[in-house]
């Protein structure tokens, strides 16, 4: 049964923020300690081999959040202030790690590197952002093509499209400019997944199936990981690609991010923590932001190198409480900053600036987009009905019988009229006669 999507929050898709948030954060504390498959192609150490189930298991996060923009930003109506208040998130939080830089770690200070803090958008210090903030932009185009777009058409493409891209990612690296998936072409493609489902419904899957699909996607993605890597010993080759489906390009990676995507849209939260959810889904962005902060990265983040210490089996515990620690310490410093803008009416004051150029912009958006749409509509749904009447009898024999009834009852009524008006002037004679005998009689 397929499952429609309605206008109200969906809490599931919510959850799913909070743990593709936390996925990234277990992804950095993996990376910060050169654990990453990627720069250990040729280490068979189990410190290795099991930080690389954590990094399969979350690989797909960041894929899992675009889609989710889709997903939501197809049902929303685009807001300018939205766009707004993310950079001046990334803007407070890039000052104020500045100047702990230059306050604790004595950093110089360099008035080209404050002009790059203070333009964070421009100089792409946060990719994913910079991304973000375009496609978000584009957001009210995409929308329209969206609407416009037949299922069939759009489902072909999708699929054809994500295919290609996750085979040919994978085999010749960076394609189409998608440089591996760190881009707003990207980001903008998983956009329209995500607005595929939101518009037509999930997949018609139990969730029991769509977390085993996610469970199998990743185990073939660590399998073929293991394989290359023992056929590496042999052939270097290999080993040098062992990390080659580690990719958000790779179709192993697509399709968990899409069966979580599809997973979590089913789940229903239970009323008493949709609250709590959604205070903490609305904290992820900035969590983002904060932990990959030059001053948070260089006195945290690289100081978790200690976990090469220990056993090999306190590797996993160690990241995930690394990671729930660094995520929950971020959580609050977010909140601290969204009730500082709030008190400072910082929030409302973007509010009041930015709605009218929202408004002025998605007018524009919409008669560009709309009167173009509309004229090859027309176009596309004349052409559409010629093939139906060629192609279907039983259209045209209830054309043809409908025809032949309306003529029918044309004639009726032709004969009807006729008549009435025969007996009309039948009447009007017998009564000028009468008048004419009257008149005469009192003649005489």
């Amino acid at each position: 049964m397929q499952i429609q999507i309605g206008s109200s929050r969906n809490y599931g898709i919510e959850l799913l923020r909070i743990i593709s948030m936390f996925m990234v954060v277990v992804l950095h504390v993996i990376g910060s300690n050169n654990l990453f498959i990627t720069s250990s192609y040729l280490q068979t150490d189990a410190h290795y081999l099991l930080a690389s189930v954590l990094e399969t298991l979350c690989y797909c996060a960041v894929n899992v959040y675009a889609i989710i923009s889709g997903f939501v930003g197809y049902k929303s109506k685009f807001k300018l202030s939205r766009i707004v208040k993310l950079w001046s998130l990334v803007f407070f939080f890039s000052v104020i790690s500045y100047v702990l830089e230059i306050t604790v770690l004595h950093v110089e200070f360099s008035l080209l590197q404050l002009i790059k803090v203070c333009f964070p958008l421009l100089t792409s210090k946060y990719w994913y952002f910079s991304a973000y903030i375009l496609v978000a932009i584009l957001s009210p185009a995409f929308n329209v093509l969206i609407e416009k777009m037949g299922q069939k058409l759009y489902f072909a493409i999708m699929f054809l499209l994500l295919l290609f891209i996750g085979v040919c990612g994978v085999l010749f690296g960076t394609i189409w400019g998608l440089s591996s998936g760190y881009s707003a072409l990207w980001l903008s493609i998983l956009y329209f997944v995500g607005a595929y489902f939101a518009k037509y419904g999930l997949l018609k899957m139990r969730k029991l199936y769509l977390f085993l699909i996610y469970i199998v996607s990743s185990l073939s993605l660590y399998l073929i990981y293991i394989i290359m890597i023992v056929i590496g010993r042999k052939i270097e080759i290999f080993a040098t690609s062992s990390y080659m489906f580690h990719d958000y390009l790779s179709v192993f990676v697509i399709i968990q991010a899409i069966a979580l995507v599809n997973l979590f849209a089913k789940i229903n939260v239970p009323s008493n923590i949709q609250k709590m959810v959604g205070i903490i889904a609305s904290l992820t962005f900035g969590i983002y932001i904060i932990h990959g902060t030059p001053f948070f990265y260089q006195t945290i983040m690289t100081k978790l190198s200690f976990i090469l210490n220990y056993h090999s089996a306190l590797v996993i515990p160690f990241i995930l409480i690394l990671a729930i620690a660094i995520f929950t310490l971020c959580c609050v410093i977010e909140y601290v900053r969204q009730l500082i803008f709030k008190y400072c009416k910082i929030d409302r004051l973007i509010d009041i600036t930015s709605n009218k150029l929202s408004v002025g912009y998605t007018s524009i958006v919409d008669k560009l987009l709309y009167k173009n749409c509309d004229s090859s509509r027309n176009e596309s749904n004349h052409q559409i009905t010629i093939k139906i009447l060629e192609n279907n009898p039983t259209v045209q024999q209830t054309l043809t019988s409908t025809t032949t009834n309306i003529s029918q009852m044309h004639h009726e009524e032709i004969y009807k009229t006729q008549s009435q008006c025969k007996a009309t002037e039948n009447n009007v004679t017998k009564q000028i006669k009468t008048n004419k005998s009257k008149t005469k009689t009192q003649h005489k």
